[in-house]
């Protein structure tokens, strides 16, 4: 009886560990995206295409590099939109652990592991 007892005793910290490491990675996202989102910022502010007349392709370089800089400021406001989304219900589930480990039947929110791992 025991060694079941430890067996489920490990999977429950095994869960808390699993959940305490994808909120680690997410605040990690936050601050990642955040700060990645101003520097985009300040370099597309900072970008003067007027300094260099004598480039030949001007226009599309300026336009690849509008794209690009609007594609990473996307993404990374996309990640910083689900790192706090998904934050607050992990959060949510470590208070309430102890329901969470006697109700055997669902797991640990398992259907948000893939945005963790998405942001």
């Amino acid at each position: 009886m025991m060694i079941i007892g430890r067996k489920i005793s490990h999977k429950n910290n095994q869960q808390i560990h699993n959940l305490l490491y994808g909120r680690s990675k997410l605040e990690t996202v936050s601050e990642t995206s955040a700060n990645l989102n101003e520097f985009a910022i300040v370099a597309l502010i900072e970008f003067s295409i007027d300094s260099y007349p004598d480039i030949p392709f001007r226009d599309c370089v300026l336009t690849v590099y509008f794209i690009v800089s609007c594609l990473l400021v996307s993404i990374h406001l996309l990640a910083l939109l689900m790192s706090v989304c998904i934050s607050p219900e992990i959060t949510s589930v470590l208070c309430q652990k102890f329901y969470w480990i006697n109700n055997k039947n669902e797991e640990l929110l398992s259907t948000v592991t893939i945005y963790i791992e998405i942001a």
